[in-house]
């Protein structure tokens, strides 16, 4: 297994441990072949992905009818003395915080509507599928 070949004892610096997974990652996927691939190799399967990722994700825009709240570092958004926690997947990000009545202010992120806040009562609820909402969003939730 990778802990037995590269980790039981350590190596004595970081560039030993790291050739030392270097050489597994080598044997696995171009020296030994694997039974539940017919017995070849690993390597001789894997296809480089076509997809071209950027080097920095764009920040997200939001139409000027949503203000911007701030997710702090552990996850949570205050607003309107409420502290409400999202996400800590979200932390110091931005989201859009769309008024959709008096008391209701619907969250985006990117183009995913993630829930509805009651500001009365600082309680977040929730959509039944929120992957399926996107901006611009028509009123109501």
């Amino acid at each position: 297994t990778l802990k037995e070949e590269t980790a039981l004892p350590p190596r004595s610096s970081l560039e030993t441990q790291q050739k030392a997974f270097r050489d597994f990652q080598k044997e696995f996927n171009y020296l030994r072949p694997h039974e539940g691939i017919q017995n070849s190799f690993p390597a001789n399967h894997y296809q480089k992905s076509k997809r071209k990722f950027p080097k920095r994700i764009v920040k997200a825009s939001y139409p000027t009818n949503i203000m911007i709240g701030e997710i702090n570092d552990i996850g949570n958004l205050h607003i309107e003395g409420h502290r409400i926690f999202l996400s800590s997947a979200l932390a110091d990000e931005e989201v859009g915080l769309e008024e959709i009545s008096d008391r209701h202010v619907k969250i985006h992120f990117y183009g995913v509507s993630l829930g509805v806040i009651d500001l009365y009562t600082g309680k977040l609820l929730h959509f039944k599928n929120p992957m399926q909402s996107s901006l611009p969003s028509e009123s109501g939730f």
